[in-house]
């Protein structure tokens, strides 16, 4: 049998909070001004790690 590697595509709010190293809250803050892109599913936000590389990459570059 072939190991395959499973890598998270998604984050909850804590998880995209630990690596970019602020609040929940910030990032609460940044999904309802629109600079994050999430979806909510349920109760929970989640954030692709796409639109978190992304968010990040443009704030790099401001």
């Amino acid at each position: 049998m072939k190991a395959v590697a499973i890598t998270k595509t998604v984050l909850h709010v804590s998880d995209a909070a630990c690596l970019m190293n602020c609040s929940a809250g910030k990032v609460y803050n940044l999904i309802r001004s629109g600079n994050l892109d999430a979806y909510k599913v349920g109760k929970a936000w989640l954030i692709t790690v796409d639109a978190l590389d992304n968010y990040l990459h443009v704030k790099s570059h401001q």
